[in-house]
């Protein structure tokens, strides 16, 4: 059921694609030179038995006409051909384009990217929306032409084959029987006998092909992380051991390829067995009436081109049971993505709408997702002009609970109404996309949203003056600057961004004493209406804080007041 649902949602988000009109258009035009290529091979068989014919008469002047004719027509099925390759192409990236856009969105929208690394239910999401989508397409849209082609092919070589290829009359129990279209009937019945054998032999490559996919994305997200912490690797002098992990990772792939080749084997030795017996099949029903006169050379090769074009439209779900088989493993995989997005995040904190300027707990306790208690906060309400300090032990969910107020943790009881206002969080370590400096500093705004000059004054004010020249140089800033240098960083965003309410986890813990108390004072200065909730351990922060939560796991959230020095 989940895999119809998924295919259903893809067909509907292809439906309703702003690129729709162009799709339908090129698919159409892909179908109608699919048509023409039916058209010129039944052309073809013609102008290939009328060659032969001329060939055992003789005839040099119909040799060189159906000679004339067979180049023209093989000439007109390279161009279409030619045009299919392009259009079919160009319909896959239009595909492609009209569900990424909207599986992306449904990956980063309501933090389902971050739920999902949470509680890890799917391997590889962006494995999923970069690869599986386009092998979705590339599958789902080779089936459709296969598809087309052989019914068309069905209908119109089958046509031929029926009018042409005669009766088949012979005498069983006293009486002369007959067969009409005998050629045809002959060509289904091999074409359901091959089917039934060919799914047996091929089923069992859709587990394969699911784990192949699988294994084939560790390996590569396990070198993705070698390369993004390639210094700590180098540092803990970790080379053999990543080495281990990494060809342990690609034994998976090799044991996993080994079986499905094996598999594979078998299929292309029953597929070639299965072909040659039809080329031996042919001439063993024609032959004879090649010998008795009834049929010309060139009649016996017309009709082994159009026998051989039924057959193989007939065989078609043969012949594509591997390719089915492929895009049912893709259609699995994109029916767990799917599933993983949409489900309902678990948990009991409930996050009321935003109301007013102010943040308001009300009996928050925090659990981790298997229940086990952190700490019970209560009730608490932080108002504009206040700036909170948040203390205790390790492991007792300081942490926890600024994601919880961001919505990012529903484990635990309670109730949160978040400030409607602008809120911004920095983390430890905090996000810089591959991109300018300046986009850094904007994130996640745009950043035109930004001047240059005060980007540079931020820059400055956070004792960054190195970076103020590469304000429009782009580089791996998370690979290129320190922990400590990544943190001021922050500080400069906080700035340029001034938020009403500024969450900071652990924020300067790679900073020295008095960068820290350098940083603290330009927010409490530049932004005195700025709430402030910070995590920390150093009570080197308590000047900057007018009140004090303290979080245990013996006792319940004690709060009081803190004699600020501004």
């Amino acid at each position: 059921m989940s895999r119809r649902r998924v295919v259903f949602k893809l067909v509907s988000t292809l439906v309703h694609s702003p690129y729709r009109w162009r799709m339908l258009a090129t698919l159409l035009l892909s179908l109608l030179i699919l048509g023409i290529e039916l058209w010129i091979g039944i052309q073809l068989a013609s102008f290939l038995g009328r060659i032969v014919d001329t060939l055992t008469q003789r005839d040099a002047a119909g040799f060189r006409t159906a000679l004339l004719g067979l180049s023209g027509s093989i000439a007109s099925f390279f161009v279409c051909i030619s045009a299919y390759v392009y259009f079919s192409s160009h319909l896959q990236m239009q595909a492609r384009t009209a569900l990424t856009y909207p599986w992306l969105r449904d990956w980063l929208d309501d933090e389902a990217v971050y739920r999902l690394e949470r509680e890890q239910q799917i391997d590889n999401p962006d494995q999923r929306i970069a690869e599986d989508l386009k092998l979705f397409v590339t599958h789902s849209l080779g089936l459709l032409m296969g598809a087309a082609n052989a019914f068309g092919g069905v209908f119109a070589y089958s046509t031929q084959l029926w009018s042409q290829g005669g009766e088949l009359g012979f005498e069983f129990a006293g009486r002369i029987w007959t067969i009409s279209g005998y050629l045809f009937w002959i060509a289904l019945i091999y074409s359901i006998v091959d089917f039934v054998l060919t799914r047996r032999i091929a089923q069992p490559q859709i587990g394969l092909n699911m784990q192949q996919q699988h294994f084939e994305a560790d390996f590569r997200f396990g070198m993705a992380q070698v390369r993004e912490h390639a210094e700590q690797v180098a540092l803990y002098r970790g080379a053999g051991t990543e080495f281990r992990r990494l060809t342990a990772c690609f034994e998976k792939v090799r044991q996993n390829w080994w079986r499905l080749i094996a598999y594979q084997l078998g299929l292309n030795v029953y597929r070639s067995a299965i072909s040659n017996v039809s080329t031996f099949l042919i001439f063993l029903l024609l032959g004879p009436r090649v010998l008795a006169g009834v049929l010309t050379v060139g009649a016996m090769t017309t009709l082994q081109s159009l026998y051989g074009q039924t057959l193989s439209k007939l065989n078609w779900f043969a012949v594509s049971w591997t390719d089915i088989v492929a895009w049912l493993a893709v259609v699995n995989r994109l029916a767990e993505f799917d599933r993983a997005v949409n489900a309902t995040p678990r948990g009991g904190i409930e996050v009321d709408p935003p109301r007013g300027p102010v943040l308001m707990l009300r009996g928050l306790s925090l659990t981790l997702p298997n229940g086990t208690a952190l700490s019970t906060i209560g009730d608490i309400t932080i108002e504009t002009g206040q700036r909170w300090l948040v203390r205790g032990p390790s492991g007792v969910g300081k942490s926890t609970l600024l994601r919880a107020i961001a919505g990012l943790w529903p484990h635990g009881r309670g109730r949160i109404q978040p400030p409607q206002a602008r809120v911004l969080f920095l983390p430890q370590k905090s996000y810089l996309p591959w991109d300018t400096l300046k986009v850094a500093l904007a994130y996640p705004h745009s950043a035109e949203s930004l001047d240059d000059d005060a980007c540079r004054l931020a820059l400055e004010d956070c004792r960054l003056p190195r970076l103020v020249s590469r304000l429009h140089e782009s580089d791996r800033w998370s690979m290129r600057l320190s922990l400590g240098e990544q943190q001021r960083m922050a500080f400069a965003r906080a700035l340029l961004h001034k938020p009403d309410f500024l969450f900071l986890d652990e924020a300067t813990s790679a900073l020295d004493l008095d960068t820290e108390r350098h940083l603290y004072q330009l927010l409490c200065e530049r932004l005195p209406q700025t709430v402030l909730v910070s995590v920390a351990h150093r009570t080197t922060l308590d000047p900057f804080h007018t009140h004090a939560l303290e979080l245990g796991s013996d006792h319940p959230a004690r709060t009081q007041p803190v004699e600020a020095a501004l």
